[in-house]
């Protein structure tokens, strides 16, 4: 059985090559220089697709790529501007800042020059609103000529004046002090008082007569009695008038016309003339 077996295999191969002679000798005569065997069509048709999808791949990801890239680069000119805006940002504040602190030097110039009393600028380097006393310190003392109860102000009205002077600064005691006293009127009708603290923003203006007309946003002003503020010298507008019904006298609260809380430069008077 195995010969027979063996005789089918050779019969077999014997008619696949009798069949294979005629296409391989058309194939050798028919081949022209740049043409495709046809023995190689099956290897082209599983090449080409593969490499078409390779291609197409490979194109994908570079665009990807690119795109990250372009990306990442984008990223960076935002990081770039944002820090440039920033900085302009900042400078235009600095400008600012500086263009305020010219103003209000040129204020207290203008004032110093128009004034008759001698002035001294200092600025204000410290508060202590919530300690013992309602004060500020300035950058100038005893070495600049300070000395205790000075007047300061600014050139829109009254601060308060010297309560301590040391070699190189000095502690201004403010107007809305409990412990502070200025002799006081009222601008429109001349109404004397004494000027006193009540604590936080505002002071009291104290023995006034019941008969004296004063009403909300008068202005009081400094007596230039007490030898301390220039006469005439603006201190706070008037924001509560009670006239009570017994006594001589009526209760006037005055806020100053200063903010405490913003001050940055003041004038401290050296004579007062």
């Amino acid at each position: 059985m195995f010969g027979l077996f063996e005789m089918d295999i050779k019969k077999l191969l014997l008619i696949v090559l009798i069949l294979a002679l005629p296409l391989i000798s058309l194939n050798i005569e028919k081949k022209q220089e740049n043409e495709i065997s046809w023995y190689d069509l099956p290897v082209l048709w599983v090449i080409n697709p593969t490499q078409e999808l390779f291609s197409k791949f490979a194109l994908g990801v570079s665009k990807t790529t690119s795109f990250y890239l372009n990306l990442l680069d984008v990223k960076k000119q935002n990081r770039i501007l944002k820090e440039e805006l920033a900085r302009a940002k900042q400078d235009l504040k600095l400008a600012e800042e500086t263009q305020n602190e010219n103003n209000r030097l040129k204020k207290i110039l203008e004032f110093k020059q128009s004034a008759q009393s001698q002035y001294l600028a200092a600025q204000v380097t410290a508060m202590g609103l919530w300690g013992e006393y309602s004060s500020v310190t300035i950058n100038k003392g005893l070495e600049n000529g300070v000395k205790k109860k000075m007047a300061v102000v600014t050139p829109e009205g009254v601060v308060g004046y010297i309560l301590n002077a040391e070699k190189k600064y000095s502690t201004v005691i403010l107007l809305t002090d409990r412990n502070t006293v200025i002799d006081a009127i009222v601008q429109k009708n001349r109404a004397r008082g004494i000027l006193e603290g009540l604590g936080k923003d505002l002071s009291q203006l104290k023995y006034l007569l019941r008969t004296d007309d004063i009403q909300v946003n008068d202005l009081v002003v400094a007596s230039g009695l007490d030898g301390l503020f220039p006469k005439g010298f603006p201190i706070g507008y008037v924001t509560r008038v009670d006239k009570k019904h017994y006594g001589v006298t009526q209760y006037v609260e005055v806020k100053p016309i200063i903010d405490i809380t913003r001050l940055e430069e003041v004038l401290v008077v050296k004579k007062n003339e």
